[in-house]
């Protein structure tokens, strides 16, 4: 089994997306032994360097994420994702999406023309 917490416009936290998933996901293992789970973070490319540049800050989700739960749970890339969808509507859609991953707030929910 494979469980994904995705983020697509809101940063990722260690305590929310880490942390607390882990704990359900242990617990699911705990009682379905039997059964392989993987745990992977779903982000944007941008959001993940982002990330990468503030790790040497006190509070760094990076830095904590590689220090205590990179072999717990992978990290996969909504860009890689995209290059894997066969529909030209949903692969434009999910670009153009993923150009606003930075943009303000109110450029983010805009309505997309075609």
């Amino acid at each position: 089994m494979i469980a994904i917490e995705a983020k697509y416009l809101t940063n990722w936290s260690i305590e929310k997306d880490i942390k607390s998933n882990l704990k359900r996901i242990n617990a699911i293992r705990e009682r379905y032994y039997k059964y392989t789970l993987h745990f992977c973070l779903l982000v944007s490319s941008t959001k993940w360097k982002s990330a990468i540049k503030m790790k040497k800050h006190e509070s760094s989700s990076y830095a904590c994420f590689i220090k205590d739960f990179k072999d717990d749970v992978g990290v996969l890339f909504w860009e890689d994702l995209v290059e894997y969808c066969d529909s030209k509507t949903v692969k434009k859609y999910m670009e153009y999406r993923l150009s606003l991953v930075n943009a303000p707030a109110s450029q983010r929910y805009a309505n997309i023309q075609n």
